[in-house]
């Protein structure tokens, strides 16, 4: 058998599954040991020989030193998190790995050492990330793994290790997120990516429930209020009881060079995922997240119709289209948006004092009139139109061929020709252009006819491609 972990509400439900856990397994001739939890009471009921190592009473007080937790250190006394490398010191790792002092850095040593930090949850990918970096630079210079790195790459390894042997001291992340059976929790995730990086975090928002006029309020009124407040987001700023990060996602984006936006589009791939695990590990509804992106041009993308773009979008937009509401995604400014941190890889002193990645943006903080606006899809710049599939028609195998050229219009009425003229191209339009509104059909069917003059050839599918 393998260690479990399990959470309560309470002291006293913490208290009965210890009292009830011990006979039940020893029903099963099996014995359970190794408990540890920041419930002294909890503990104090238990023979010594079920107690973690990590647990010692004396007299009537427990002391709880600091234990592991699927490769975090937990301490109970203050119930929070820490970080550590499996190596106090450079040192240390040189003399389990049987090294001289002092060695050649090379690229099998990088992935050792960048290896043995362990975190699951994301809560400090700013800082990994940044080991991956190096490791993906040294991959671009074509080094056997014993071949000592160049001097410029064991400058920025240096900076890493000198970060990552600060973080037990630094990194202190609160375990408790303020669930409680009589609140509601939101769930906010944000997305964005560099050149280098593309990351997503996770942020709970958690609220009081809506009190009940009476004790004989009916049950579906209250659950369908809750709904309600979850969906819109109208919440009073005195309900907000905490925002905490719960996970986060960061990555080296591929070496084969992408367009900004296509890697902002892969992180809200990401963030739908991410999304997604983190809702159905607390039950959360996932109609119910926000998503968060600084980028226009993605939102212009997750507005569209996935089949009306190019291969490499349109698989991503379909799967965002798929995971999440497409109206749940709002745009967030660059400057307030935490998802922006890792892809600047931040050192550590810089992070644990970034109050924007441990609590997220203000906003959140604060009722939804607040928040920046909603996202109105506008017309995408260059690299979203360039996204789009390009639409060739062959106009010689429609009957109605003759409609769309002006000169087949009588010009001795000019004005009631040219009117017929867009009419019947508008009416075509509109079975191609099934998304645009009316007024936007006759705007692209008047512009299709002034090319077509300007350019004085009838290469329609040539003049049509053009069209946005």
């Amino acid at each position: 058998m393998d260690d479990t972990i399990k959470s309560v509400e309470t002291e006293g439900e913490c208290v009965e599954l210890v009292s009830q856990l011990v006979p039940l397994i020893a029903g099963m001739d099996m014995k359970i040991q190794k408990f540890y939890s920041n419930s002294t009471k909890a503990l104090s009921g238990l023979p010594k020989d079920c107690l973690s190592t990590k647990v010692h009473f004396e007299q009537k007080d427990a002391v709880l030193e600091a234990n592991k937790v699927l490769g975090m250190i937990w301490e109970a006394q203050s119930d929070s998190f820490k970080y550590a490398c499996k190596f106090k010191t450079v040192s240390e790792f040189y003399e389990r790995l049987n090294l001289p002092p002092n060695p050649k850095w090379t690229k099998r040593l990088i992935l050792k050492l960048s290896a043995t930090v362990y975190d699951p949850l994301g809560l400090i990918s700013p800082i990994t990330v940044r080991s991956r970096l190096i490791l993906q630079d040294l991959w671009k210079e074509e080094l056997e793994w014993d071949m000592p790195i160049p001097e410029s790459y064991g400058d920025r390894w240096n900076d890493w290790l000198t970060d990552l042997f600060e973080l037990p001291k630094i990194c202190n992340v609160p375990r408790h997120l303020q669930f409680q059976s009589d609140r509601l929790v939101e769930l906010h995730v944000f997305a964005d990516a560099s050149t280098k990086v593309f990351a997503t975090c996770v942020y709970t928002r958690v609220l009081k429930r809506p009190k009940t006029t009476s004790s004989t309020t009916i049950r579906t009124r209250k659950a369908s209020r809750e709904e309600e407040l979850l969906k819109t987001g109208k919440i009073d700023v005195s309900e907000i009881v905490d925002i905490s990060l719960v996970a986060s996602k960061a990555k080296v984006t591929p070496s084969k060079t992408e367009s900004v936006s296509r890697l902002e589009l892969a992180a809200c791939v990401i963030a739908t995922r991410l999304g997604n695990a983190v809702a159905q590990c607390y039950g959360i509804d996932p109609d119910t997240i926000k998503y968060w992106t600084d980028s226009k041009n993605c939102l212009f993308w997750i507005n569209t119709p996935s089949s009306t773009l190019k291969t490499f979008v349109s698989n991503r937009v379909g799967e965002i289209q798929t995971n999440s509401r497409v109206e749940n995604w709002r745009h967030v400014p660059t400057e307030i948006n935490p998802a922006d941190i890792p892809t600047r890889t931040p050192k550590v002193d810089e992070l644990a004092s970034n109050t924007l990645w441990w609590k997220g943006p203000n906003f959140l903080q604060q009722a939804e009139e607040n928040w920046p606006p909603k996202f109105v899809p506008p017309v995408g710049d260059e690299d979203a139109k360039n996204e789009f599939k390009k639409i060739y028609l062959n106009f010689g195998v429609l009957e109605s061929q003759h409609k769309l050229d002006a000169r087949a219009y009588s010009v001795g009425k000019l004005w009631d020709g040219f009117e017929r003229l867009i009419r019947n191209t508008s009416c075509l339009f509109s079975h191609i252009f099934v998304n645009k509104t009316q007024i936007e059909i006759t705007t692209v069917a008047l512009e299709f006819q002034i090319r077509r003059a300007q350019r004085e050839v009838d290469e329609t599918g040539e003049v049509f491609e053009q069209i946005p």
